[in-house]
């Protein structure tokens, strides 16, 4: 069973065609019958065309990377550039699908194993010259996302760079506040306060700064510092509303002293109690002022942290963007990688196109310079041939009349050839009546000599004679006898006895010519 393969085995004329359009020249003589020499310059050419490097480059090895493995690379020059070569080939030839391809291909070469080749690689190259219009496609598909990640780089660093500015404002910002709070607790009086005072006081302080460094340690967890913001904020308006309810509180016993600051010492110093009171509450309504303040201020750090947070979605959308941007990039970076040397072989194909088609304009000129030549030679025959076709009627025309005047001729001429041979038949009628009217004659005659002469009866000759209808057929032929004679006829008689009688002018017309009539 014959193998299959995944190309088609192309026929001869095939395979030259498409040798001829890559610029690689085989005759049909030599794929017929493949010599090492011829094989290794068209395989060379399919390396160069296929594998992406010049004969240069793959003939001029690396001399300085062969020193740190060969003692004396320069020996190896020529056999680093074949071996090069050989594992292009070997490299090709198993990517068109031949697997079986080895060096009794390049030393013995066989017409079936080479045609198989050879086709093989041919089917490869129409299919690298099909997959080129996607292949552009696919670079179109890669620059437009290689910009687009190229844009979301640029923008992901733009709100890196928003996002550190505000950082540094912000921690600007609260170290200025920080400072402050610190100098007004030092220019702040001396005095001493109450132990629920200095635990709600410090309480506040602590919510605060831990509320504060929750704000610098979470910048990135957006969601969690808007949670501690609104934490901090509840905390803040439940300290307000108690300090308030205090407040109240005080004022209603600040009234009652005052009602009884009209009694006894003991009332007045009640009095001296509540005011030492009311300045407790003055002192309370102080720091109701500052938490008041605080409360403002972490209201304005909160709509700020709120701004933040909105920035911080955006960055994260833009960035989860460009995530997904880099993401698809990083995997078209593969299929890109994987086509460079397409591309580059590409680069090479359109190179032999434009070659090609340099070299098929050239022909294409000299066609019309041939076909312009050409057309005048072919004007040139057809003015001659219609000059010799106008001759040629010309003589036909000629030909016609003299066959026509030798046909007329020819007619008249049987016309006299049939009066002719009528009259010879007359003629001849006459003859033979005269003649068989001489015969008579002479046979009497001769009878009377041999009776004169004393010859008897059976020593005489029998005279022969001629029959009418032989002598109209002009046959010669002399039968029936009559008489005899001993006489020699044929020396007397003028040979009548030999079948050729010479017959003189006798019973003819007078005037008529001497005629010799002779019977064969």
């Amino acid at each position: 069973m014959a193998p299959t393969y995944s190309f088609p085995i192309l026929g001869n004329n095939d395979i030259i065609a498409c040798l001829a359009e890559m610029d690689i020249t085989i005759t049909e003589k030599e794929l017929l019958r493949p010599h090492p020499d011829t094989l290794f310059k068209v395989y060379e050419d399919l390396v160069v065309l296929l594998c992406g490097e010049t004969r240069e480059e793959m003939y001029t090895p690396n001399l300085e990377a062969a020193a740190n493995c060969l003692e004396f690379p320069e020996l190896y020059e020529e056999a680093i550039g074949a071996l090069k070569f050989h594992r292009h080939l070997f490299k090709l030839m198993k990517n068109v699908g031949v697997n079986d391809f080895s060096m009794r291909d390049m030393i013995k070469p066989e017409y079936a194993r080479t045609r198989r080749n050879i086709s093989a690689i041919i089917n490869f190259a129409k299919f690298r010259e099909s997959m080129l219009e996607k292949h552009e496609e696919m670079l179109e598909k890669a620059a437009e996302q290689e910009a687009a990640y190229e844009a979301a780089l640029a923008r992901n660093k733009e709100l890196k760079e928003k996002i550190a500015k505000l950082t540094a404002e912000r921690e600007a910002k609260a170290a200025a506040d920080e400072d402050k709070e610190n100098n007004a607790e030092k220019e702040a009086p001396a005095r001493e306060s109450t132990p629920e005072e200095l635990a709600e006081a410090k309480r506040v302080h602590d919510e605060a700064k831990a509320n504060y460094e929750m704000w610098v340690k979470k910048k990135e967890e957006a969601d969690a510092k808007l949670e501690a913001a609104k934490k901090e904020e509840d905390e803040t308006k439940a300290a307000v509303i108690e300090a308030e309810a205090k407040k109240a509180e005080l004022e209603r016993q600040v009234a009652e002293a005052e009602e009884k600051a009209k009694g006894t010492d003991a009332d007045r110093a009640a009095a001296a109690e509540l005011a030492e009171e009311q300045r407790l509450v003055d002192e309370a309504e102080a720091k109701l002022k500052a938490l008041q303040e605080k409360e403002r201020k972490g209201k304005e750090a909160l709509a700020e942290l709120k701004k933040l947070i909105e920035y911080v979605k955006e960055v994260e959308t833009d960035i989860r963007k460009a995530n997904e941007a880099e993401a698809k990039v990083k995997g078209l970076e593969a299929e890109v990688n994987k086509t460079e040397e397409e591309l580059f072989q590409l680069d090479q194909k359109i190179d032999d196109l434009t070659r090609q088609e340099t070299n098929w304009k050239e022909k294409i000129a000299r066609q019309k310079e041939q076909g312009e030549l050409k057309r005048q030679a072919a004007e040139a025959s057809l003015k001659a041939a219609k000059e010799e076709l106008a001759a040629v009627k010309a003589r036909n025309a000629a030909n016609d009349a003299k066959k026509a005047e030798e046909e007329n001729q020819a007619k008249q001429l049987e016309l006299k050839m049939q009066q002719e041979d009528e009259e010879h038949e007359r003629e001849i009628e006459a003859l033979v009546t005269n003649f068989a009217s001489l015969r008579d004659q002479v046979v009497k005659y001769h009878a009377r000599l041999a009776d004169e002469m004393g010859v008897a009866e059976n020593e005489r000759v029998p005279l022969q004679r001629v029959e009418p209808e032989n002598a109209r057929r002009g046959v010669g032929d002399f039968t029936n006898t009559i008489n005899w004679t001993n006489y020699d006829i044929t020396k007397n008689f003028g040979g009548i006895g030999k079948g050729k009688p010479s017959l003189a002018a006798v019973g003819r017309p007078a005037g008529a010519e001497d005629t010799e009539f002779t019977l064969s």
